[in-house]
């Protein structure tokens, strides 16, 4: 196992947990048996991290990241984040929008925005933003 899917592994993990405990809590009052309490849990733990948590399995990944050689993750090793913003963007947001889950389309945009204002915002105010390098320009000149 690298150390990409442990870490996925390792993350899950806690929502795994919480969600393994919310549904026994739930089950608690019935009259089922314990093993069948346990075994009910853990299927809805198991259906909700699939549901919605990311994946390092190749099988989840994109097609271009799949059966990485070392020459292809050499090429390829800073484009997979890329690769999620655009994924939540072109295919995500528009597919919540015509399924009628407006709330998360619009929040899926929303956040890219106020990401992209806070970074504009901390480039500004550390003297990098792009009227600081007008300035700059002027003063080589």
């Amino acid at each position: 196992m690298n150390f990409l899917q442990f870490a996925d592994r390792f993350s899950c993990a806690m929502g795994w947990e919480a969600c393994y405990r919310k549904k026994m809590r739930s089950l608690a009052e019935s009259k089922l048996d314990p093993a069948e309490m346990e075994r009910q849990a853990k299927d809805y733990a198991d259906e909700v991290v699939k549901k919605t948590q990311p994946s390092a399995e190749d099988i989840d990944r994109s097609p271009i990241y799949q059966d990485m050689t070392p020459w292809k993750q050499m090429l390829l090793q800073f484009t997979q984040p890329l690769n999620v913003i655009w994924n939540n963007v072109v295919y995500d947001a528009p597919d919540a929008w015509n399924n009628h889950e407006r709330v998360k389309a619009i929040g899926i945009i929303t956040c890219y925005a106020v990401t992209g204002l806070i970074v504009g915002a901390t480039q500004a105010l550390r003297g990098n933003g792009p009227c600081n390098a007008e300035r700059l320009e002027r003063r080589r000149t």
